[in-house]
This record gives structure tokens, sequence and C-alpha cells, in this order.
């Protein structure tokens, strides 16, 4: 029962702490958390406090109480980093059995907002490091996603403790460093669902790096990947990535840089090179690799592919919901930018789908208009709402299409939500 119960908080927690690491604020079924993450310094033996603000949104539905129950737990980052929450007190770096709440049991009426004070006393036995813990916020209420499965709602908000006592250096060495190579095109093409309208986008090789903080603080790390021949010739770089670039001391992270630029079959070197906020040291790693005929091939038509698929437009703004009164004029204007290599003819358009009647709203001036490398197009739309109109909501697209001459066009949609109102 219990590694069932830990296996669906693991899940749940992996999208809504990533969030928390990008400095969003998730607001779940109308309950917000903050702060998502605080850093305490404390000496052995003295007390401290933090406070967590809890307050019930309204979301688009009734005014309704929230029942939320409070609860501390163990912070576990995976190599992938994806967060774990575990029972309280059991990890080595844990913060968890320091802190004590004001609050289990919170009720919050619409709009209400509850403090919660988390008081934290670090034992005299405490020795010099990191220690981190979490104040899990559940709803008492489950709710239910878009496909309608019951769920409970949970939300994190990270407690970060620092014992005083020494400096605490940062550290870290390249644990392993590999190539993953992707399947071939005869294999993906078999495990291509015959149904499917396009293939896949093609997969690009991967360099992998294990980064170990083998130090005693955590760090944010960051790095880059060479490939050099056999002359010591630069090749290409290429950035080393993570979804969680912020290492917990002890802990290992998985990097990886995409292998996109074409080279000739034979020997290479991949140099690594990672900072973990050292001002003295980085972490540095070569591994000799051999690119046979065959990879090299894949990877010269993997790019052409990705030259014959990429876009060659970009357009703003994202959406264009306007608000109209029935019997009312709009002009709204697109931004067309041409982000080839080249000159590009486009041609844009207007459709409402299942409610064609509509397209005699809009006039798009100029239709169709060529960009030369570099350049802006602005695409005017004029909407003319007849007087008539029952008020609503109308939804539609506006395509933006391009090619070079005689190419297959390349489509951009835009979405299109008019909402017309009634004058009363």
């Amino acid at each position: 029962m219990r590694s069932t119960s830990a296996s669906k908080l693991r899940r749940f927690f992996l999208g809504i702490c990533l969030m928390a690491a990008m400095g969003a604020n998730p607001a779940i079924a109308g309950l917000s958390v903050s702060p998502l993450k605080q850093e305490v310094s404390l000496k052995p033996g003295e007390e401290g406090k933090v406070r967590i603000t809890l307050t019930n949104n309204i979301r688009n539905g009734p005014d309704v109480s929230q029942v939320v129950r409070l609860s501390v737990a163990d912070v576990k980052v995976s190599e992938s980093g994806a967060l774990e929450f575990l029972e309280s007190g059991v990890l080595r770096n844990s913060a968890s059995r320091w802190i004590s709440l004001t609050k289990v049991d919170v009720t919050l009426e619409p709009r209400q907002s509850n403090i919660v004070e988390c008081a934290i006393s670090v034992p005299l036995s405490a020795q010099p490091g990191e220690y981190y813990s979490a104040v899990l916020v559940a709803m008492a209420t489950p709710g239910r996603n878009e496909k309608g499965v019951v769920v409970q709602y949970r939300i994190a908000s990270g407690i970060f403790v620092t014992v005083l006592g020494r400096t605490l250096p940062k550290h870290a060495k390249v644990g392993t460093c590999e190539v993953v190579w992707p399947q071939t095109a005869s294999r993906a093409a078999a495990t291509q669902p015959a149904s499917a309208a396009r293939p896949a986008p093609p997969e690009l090789p991967k360099v992998l790096v294990a980064l170990q903080n083998v130090g005693q603080a955590r760090f944010d790390a960051s790095g880059k990947i060479t490939l050099l021949d056999t002359r010591s010739r630069i090749m290409f770089t290429a950035p080393l990535t993570s979804g969680r670039p912020c290492v917990f001391a002890g802990d290992t992270r998985q990097f990886e840089a995409i292998f996109a630029k074409p080279v000739p079959a034979g020997k290479y070197v991949i140099r690594v090179d990672m900072d973990y906020q050292s001002s003295w040291a980085r972490a540095r790693q070569e591994l000799p690799v051999e690119i046979l005929p065959a990879q090299a091939e894949m990877l010269l038509a993997m790019k052409k592919r990705l030259r014959e698929e990429s876009a060659v437009a970009e357009v703003l703004p994202e959406k264009i919901s306007p608000t109209i009164p029935a019997g009312a004029t709009r002009s709204l204007a697109l931004a067309v930018r041409n982000i080839s290599d080249g000159p590009i003819q486009y041609v844009a358009s207007v459709s409402f789908g299942s409610n064609p009647a509509t397209d005699s709203w809009i006039t798009v001036r100029p239709q169709g208009f060529t960009i030369y490398k570099g350049g802006r197009q602005s695409v005017e739309l004029k909407i003319e709402v007849p007087a008539d109109t029952a008020a609503g909501r109308y939804f539609g697209m506006v395509s933006v299409e391009g090619g070079t001459e005689g190419s297959k066009l390349r489509k951009l949609e835009v979405p299109l939500e008019i909402e017309v109102i009634t004058e009363k």
C-alpha cells in the first residue's frame, strides 16, 4: 500500500515542482501556495521560523471553501531531475524532523488567505551542511482531470536549511559520458502507426553527461561539449542542458547536448566542460568516439529533413482574441517574419471551419506577398461583424503558408477567437 501511494505522489509532483523550480506559482483547483522555496541559515542549537501563505483563489467556478492538510516530507532528486517526496526523516540530508507546523488542517473560505508558521529547531549535534525538506499542502477534496479521472491535488513548498559552522566547498566531477544514437530509419518506419498523417520529427543523437556533486553544497551547473577531429580542429560545440540544473550535495544529474551537425565518418574526441559555480575549478572529461559511415549518412539525412521541415516564418501574436460589438468593425494586424535563409512567398487566409458563413466577416490584406531573408510584413485583418449577429464566441484560424517558388508550402496557424457582444 505504501509503495503504491508513494509512486502516485512522485508522478504528480514531477510536474508541479518543475514549475516551482522555474519560479512559477502554480494554483491548483483554486489553491495557491507562496513562497514555493525558502532558505534558512542557522547555527547548531538555533531556532528559526518561516511562513507559508495559503490562498483560496476562485478559478471560474462557484465560491466554495477549501480544506487542506499540511505535512512535512523529505526531498529526493533523481539523476534525470525528477523530484520524489519521501517519509519524513528517512534521508541523510533531511531537515524534516527539525520542522514543526503551527497548523495541520486549514479551512480557507473563498478569496481568503491563511498563514502557517513553520518552526525550525536545529539540534546541537547537527553537522555543518545543507539539509532539505518540503511542506506538502494537500486538498482534502479530490478533483478530476480533463479525462474525468479522480486525482488528489497537492502542492509543495521547499525549505532548505544551511547549518553554519564552516564554508561549504563546491566540488563536482564528470561521472559518465556517452553518445546515444537514435534508431535507424527502417526501425522508425516499422514502429510508425499506419494511420499516422505524417512521420514523426527525426530523433537526433545525444551526448549524455552525468555530473556528480561530490562537495558539500548545492550548485547550478551548465556546460558544453566540443567535438574535435584528430588534428584538434573544432568541428562544432553544443550546450549541455538539464531540466533541473540545481544539483544537491551528493546527487548526480544528467545533462544532454544535441549532436546535430553532420560530420564525416572518422575518429573524434568529445570534450566536456562543466561549470558548477566554483571560482577555481571546472569539471572536464574527454571521450574518444568513432563515427561510422552509416552514422555520418544518418546525420546528413537528418539535417536535410530538419531543413525541409523547419518553419520558414514567425507569426505574432500567437493568438487573436478581440471583443467586438455586433455591427462594429475592427482592424487587427499580424506580424510575419521570414526566418529562413532566403526569400519566401507567403499566402495568408482565414477559415472558421464549421461556420463558413463567418469567413465573410474578415478581409485579409495583403493575401499574397514575398518577404526576403530577415524581413517582416504586416498583414491586416479587417473584421466586420454584421449588426444582426448573435452574442457569443466565434472560433476560426488564421493560416500563413510559405515556401520558395515551386516548393511545398509550410503552414503556420494562429487561433482566432472573436467574442461578439450586443449593446443593451
